[in-house]
């Protein structure tokens, strides 16, 4: 099955990876990935090339499929990665992020700058204001910065190394090691 409808992953049934978006495009890079009854979230872009709603991953089906989420896993902090964090952390108040100290760093100052240009776009009435700086202060508050190239227990079960990748600053490679079937 491909990515749009999710299915068993490398012929794994208790692992299943949809794509809530980025699958046929650049942008709005958003991935969840169910695993031995956890719900990992793996980023949460915008498509930089639209605004407002149109903008965003498919929340909607994420919100049909999981009622909560138990981690959200960032690689890097480019908006078509992080765009869409306050509003997932809106659908889901308890979930923990992590991310490369890096990239939490520069996810601030990218999405501050996002809401001044929806606001100055909302003003000119070209766009509409997703979110504010409270709820980036909020997500800031949630967001956790590890350090990379070290296996971290995040969740019971679920082990997750940030790899560098060379991206850009703080950027990874996430892999993930589930213990439960070992």
């Amino acid at each position: 099955m491909g990515l749009e409808s999710g299915g068993s992953f490398l012929g794994y049934p208790f692992c299943q990876l949809t794509g809530l978006g980025g699958t046929a495009e650049v942008g709005a890079s958003c991935f969840l990935l169910q695993v031995d009854g956890k719900n990992i979230l793996l980023d949460a872009g915008v498509r930089v090339n639209r605004s407002g709603k149109e903008s965003l991953p498919d929340l909607g089906k994420l919100g049909e499929m999981v009622d909560n989420l138990d981690l959200v896993l960032v690689s890097h902090a480019h908006m078509d990665h992080t765009g869409a964090l306050p509003l997932i952390l809106e659908m889901f108040p308890q979930v923990k992020i992590y991310c490369t100290k890096a990239t939490k760093a520069i996810t601030s100052i990218l999405l501050r700058d996002a809401v001044k240009i929806m606001t100055y776009g909302a003003e000119e009435g070209e766009d509409e204001v997703l979110y504010d700086n409270d709820d980036i202060d909020r997500l800031l508050w949630v967001m956790v910065g590890v350090e990379k190239s070290k296996w971290h227990e995040l969740i019971d079960g679920v082990w997750v190394n940030f790899h560098p990748c060379g991206h850009v600053l703080g950027a990874s490679s996430i892999l993930l090691l589930s213990l439960i079937h070992i």
